[in-house]
């Protein structure tokens, strides 16, 4: 029920006058709710009408009931409609005008603009106030309003700019984030099925020589197979860069290499192309790897022999070992050429005492590695040869014992 006793105030302005601002005061020292532009948010709850639609139509529906008011025509104060003219100007309007009339209803407050007055019109103890101001105040004030309004969007910029930083560089720091779990989680994949190739590989030639039964070679092939899928968790590995720049000519066919990308080991058994990609075999795997993403294995010899040897006369005498590598290429040339370097080398090795060589032959056709193979079968100096395993070159490679 209606309170007789309750206080509505409708204040209407000349524009920049400042009665916001003294609507405000007066809310503040009555005590009174102050309705402005809340009202929007209230006529669309009310409504079920997007909040946007009230504030574009907010100022063009007034000054279109103003004129209507002007001309002496009466609005159309009914009930608000459902149907097409749905957020029409006047439609808005009167959903906004029974938000109105519901507030006054219910409670004592101060309510600025959107035709209040007009809505409430005739109700007792209604009070109406109009605030204006000469042209020179309003003029400066709305000068000032506008400057600060055009600094606070600035700041709102300024803002936005540094939240837009903070998300790049958060998206940035994700995406090496996920990039290097990615990597690693191929990894991880990677090294598992060669492990499981291997394995398999392996058992077959074991199987092969041996007389096992169907149920034992089907229980081995269930193990492999849930072998396979299991999904190792990424070690979290960041991403490695080479230690130093390597140029095209830094890479020798049978050399070792590491794919840094891949945390794996192999040789290079192709040459850089102009693209600067080389081959490298990882064991089963063979793949086309740029040299940025290779780091040359500088290896240890570890059975090289002393590098110096103290002379009769006291003297320091550099050994035959420093100036022969435990390695020698024969890529390219024929079995004539290579046997007759072969031998020298193996001469120059014995003298530097070194126990154990690496001969890189390369695949092929397998012609050169016969040939290889059959003079070392006659060398009394040879303990025993071998072709290489996985990180040592495999097939492309024999790896010589001497005695």
């Amino acid at each position: 029920m209606k309170d007789e006793n309750k206080l509505v105030i409708t204040i209407g302005r000349q524009f920049g006058s400042g009665g916001c601002e003294v609507g405000t005061e007066l809310a503040q020292e009555l005590g009174l709710d102050f309705y402005d532009k809340n009202i929007l948010r209230m006529n669309s709850d009310e409504s079920g009408i997007k909040e946007s639609y009230y504030y574009m139509a907010d100022e063009r529906a007034g000054n279109k009931l103003l004129y209507k008011i002007v001309k002496s025509l009466t609005p159309d104060m009914g009930e608000p409609s459902f149907g097409s003219d749905l957020i029409s100007a006047d439609n808005l309007f009167r959903f906004q005008s029974e938000v109105i009339r519901k507030l006054a209803a219910e409670e004592d407050c101060i309510i600025m603009g959107r035709c209040a007055d007009y809505v409430l019109e005739g109700m007792e103890g209604l009070v109406r106030v109009f605030i204006y101001a000469d042209m020179d105040f309003r003029e400066k004030r709305t000068i000032e309003k506008e400057r600060e309004e055009i600094a606070a969007y600035k700041k709102e910029i300024e803002d936005l700019k540094s939240q837009a930083k903070q998300k790049q560089e958060k998206i940035e720091e994700q995406r090496e984030r996920i990039l290097a779990e990615a990597r690693e989680k191929a990894n991880t994949i990677l090294r598992d099925a060669k492990e499981v190739a291997d394995e398999t590989i392996k058992n077959f030639h074991k199987f092969g020589k041996q007389n096992i039964s169907a149920a034992e070679m089907e229980k081995e092939r269930e193990r492999l197979r849930k072998k396979m899928k299991e999904n190792a968790a990424p070690s979290g590995l960041k991403s490695q860069k080479p230690k130093k720049a390597y140029k095209p000519s830094d890479f020798k066919l049978g050399e070792s290499v590491k794919v840094l990308s891949m945390n794996l080991t192999g040789t290079i058994s192709s040459l850089p192309d102009s693209r600067g990609n080389v081959t490298v075999q990882m064991g089963i795997l063979r793949s086309q790897v740029p040299i940025s993403d290779l780091e040359i294995i500088e290896e240890v010899n570890p059975y090289a022999p002393k590098s110096f040897k103290r002379t009769s006369k006291g003297k320091l005498k550099m050994s035959k070992s420093l100036s022969v590598s435990p390695e020698i290429n024969l890529l390219g040339k024929t079995v004539d050429e290579a046997v007759a370097e072969l031998d020298k080398y193996l001469d120059d090795a014995l003298l530097s005492h070194l126990s154990t060589v690496r001969v890189v032959h390369g695949k092929g056709t397998g012609a050169l590695r016969k040939g290889i193979h059959e003079f070392l079968r006659r060398q009394k100096h040879v303990k025993s040869y071998r072709l290489g395993e996985f990180g040592e070159g495999d097939a492309g490679v024999t790896i010589v014992e001497l005695k």
